[in-house]
């Protein structure tokens, strides 16, 4: 239900990224002036900081560093600040009594707003609209502005009283700007080409209360249309409803499903336009399984001719969904922790399981070819880098008390923070290659806030994965260059080897380790299956060999008896263990004796 999803970025006319490994040992290395580096922006008790990210060059990592490019370097009493989300071209930030837009080419002040009370601010995806909301001092005059950048006009108000994170921001726009729309009650109203002055056509859908726009390249027409996807929410008795729409076009949708339990809606398009997938949720579990309330997927092709609902891979709520860049698959991850991770196809088939693990959040690298897998939040933040070439996992690592995590722009980096008020020690960010190799961390006091710079698609490419041997030939030079200055080693004459000592984990008196291990096990998860047959035999269960039998009920053909079960009140089984109890003996005896008179 955003502006745009954030494409790989950087600044500039670009040079080709060098490849980046997963080892640290090379240390900081001095790159040429013209050598294009990833941008981010972090937002502490110092003020905004504008960073040079990690790099690579000629086989040596590039230590963070400020950007030149702006003149101090940082700015003081920033409450907020947001990239345009498509191509990153503009800055925009939410100071005390106005807000202020930057060319992040130059770095250079491109306009100051003088506006006080604005709490919440959005920047369109190629940053020429800002959208701002204040609180509303009553009367006709809306509290929803937009403004144009080029010269700082309002171009569209109107009222807004709530504030709500499932609506916001309440104008979308498409990735290139050309269609606008805005959500009053019933209706939405449609703006074209930048033009405000007044709607283009309006859509009404009764009841509706989310919708979510999507164009792909080209000026939107009866073959190219625009897509607008609504939720209806259940109302007295009735179901809920995510109905797909094409403008110009029918007021009719294309297409439409129905269901129950659904009370909001999340919505992500495929990046190619031909589907949306559609995350409903509820405040109450009525199974009383969740205090999450419950979810569930849907997925509709946007030419109306197939929806279906994904069912979750094991028993509990979604997650996370996420498509990848190429828009012909996506990956979800459902149920109860362990939660299984499953990659789709545009139909909602099964493709690929990643197996059972402690993960609830799904990041794709810019250009599709590597995938993390994570579990933050109430989770101990373990993540999983996959090369989805191959779909082998290529790292795991743990970045401990993370509150976001990204991908860099390039696709070469990922970058996990730490932030304040949710944690209040340990703020920064830290940095990892895309094989899970940790580089880095940048200690920022009171970080509130960290993004990438954004860039449009193709400024870097797509490459693989460093084979492993350049990456241990590239390790083993660095090392050799770090101890070239150091001068020889001592030489130690030789004498009986010293006794190692092993630490091992504190374990109580009279422990036998058996839930230590079983901790750790549940802790890895469940390794994937190799095959789709696998999969499905995973889901279908384990057969009549792998069934047993549970103590006390009624035997199943073929299955296998757990030895040594007993289940009080009923019969031992042959052969197992009749010891008694004093009393009960006791009993036995009495019983006996006056068997015998």
């Amino acid at each position: 239900s955003h502006w745009a999803s954030p494409g790989p970025g950087q600044e500039g006319p670009q040079r080709r990224q060098p490849t980046m490994a997963t080892t640290e040992a090379a240390g900081p290395a001095e790159a040429p002036k013209d050598y294009k580096r990833v941008q981010y922006a972090v937002l502490g008790r110092e003020g905004l900081q504008f960073k040079l990210g990690p790099g690579k060059y000629r086989g040596k990592y590039l230590s963070d560093e400020p950007d030149t490019r702006f003149a101090k370097g940082s700015i003081e009493n920033v409450k907020d600040y947001e990239y345009a989300p498509v191509d990153g071209s503009k800055l925009v930030l939410l100071q005390p009594g106005s807000f202020s837009v930057y060319d992040t080419d130059s770095g250079e002040l491109v306009r100051t707003i003088e506006r006080p009370g604005v709490q919440r601010l959005a920047v369109s995806p190629l940053g020429n609209f800002v959208l701002t909301w204040e609180k509303h001092a009553g009367g006709p005059e809306g509290n929803l502005i937009l403004w144009r950048v080029s010269d700082g006009d309002i171009v569209f108000r109107a009222v807004e009283k709530n504030l709500l994170a499932t609506t916001w921001p309440t104008v979308q726009f498409t990735a290139d700007e050309s269609v606008a729309a805005h959500m009053t009650t019933n209706t939405i109203a449609i703006f074209k080409d930048g033009d405000f002055s007044a709607a283009a056509d309006k859509l009404r859908d009764e009841g509706l209360t989310q919708f979510s726009l999507m164009k792909t390249e080209g000026a939107p027409s009866t073959e190219n249309p625009c897509k607008i996807a609504t939720f209806k929410p259940e109302l007295k008795g009735g179901p809920a409803k995510v109905s797909v729409f094409n403008w110009p076009g029918s007021e009719t949708p294309v297409g439409s499903k129905t269901f129950f339990k659904a009370q909001e809606a999340n919505f992500k398009w495929s990046p190619t336009g031909n589907a949306v997938l559609v995350k409903t949720d509820t405040d109450v579990d009525t199974t009383g399984q969740s205090y999450y309330g419950e979810s569930a997927l849907y997925l509709l092709h946007a030419n109306g001719g197939y929806d279906c609902k994904i069912l979750p891979a094991k028993e509990g709520s979604f997650h996370d969904f996420a498509w990848a860049p190429a828009g012909d698959h996506f990956v979800a991850i459902s149920g109860k922790s362990p939660a299984a991770s499953i990659l789709y196809d545009i139909k909602g088939e099964t493709v690929f399981d990643f197996g059972q693990a402690h993960r609830n959040t799904i990041r794709w690298s810019p250009h599709g070819r590597f995938l993390c897998l994570g579990g933050f939040g109430n989770l101990s933040g373990d993540m999983d880098f996959w090369d989805m070439s191959k779909k082998t996992k290529m790292g795991s690592v743990r970045a401990d008390a993370a509150v976001t995590q990204e991908w860099s722009p390039c696709g070469r980096f990922f970058m996990t923070s730490t932030l304040f008020p949710r944690m209040r020690v340990d703020n920064g960010m830290t940095f990892f290659t895309y094989r899970g190799q940790q580089l880095h961390q940048v200690p920022v006091r009171e970080a509130s806030k960290a993004l990438w710079r954004p860039a449009l698609p193709g400024i870097y490419a797509d490459r693989p994965p460093t084979p492993l041997k350049v990456l241990r030939k590239e390790a083993k030079r660095a090392a050799e260059e770090a101890g070239a200055g150091a001068g020889p080693a001592p030489i130690t004459p030789a004498g009986p080897p010293k006794p190692t000592t092993v630490r091992q984990a504190y374990r109580p008196p009279g422990s036998t380790g058996g839930l230590s291990a079983m901790m750790s096990k549940d802790r890895a998860g469940t390794p994937a299956p190799r095959t789709l047959a696998a999969l499905e035999s995973s889901f279908s269960g384990l057969g009549s060999a792998g069934r047993t039998s549970v103590p006390g009920s009624n035997p199943v053909p073929g299955a296998n008896p757990v030895p040594g079960s007993y289940v009080p009140g009923a019969a031992p089984p042959p052969g197992a263990d009749q010891k008694l109890s004093k009393s009960a003996a006791r009993r036995a005896r009495k019983k006996k004796a006056a068997a015998t008179e």
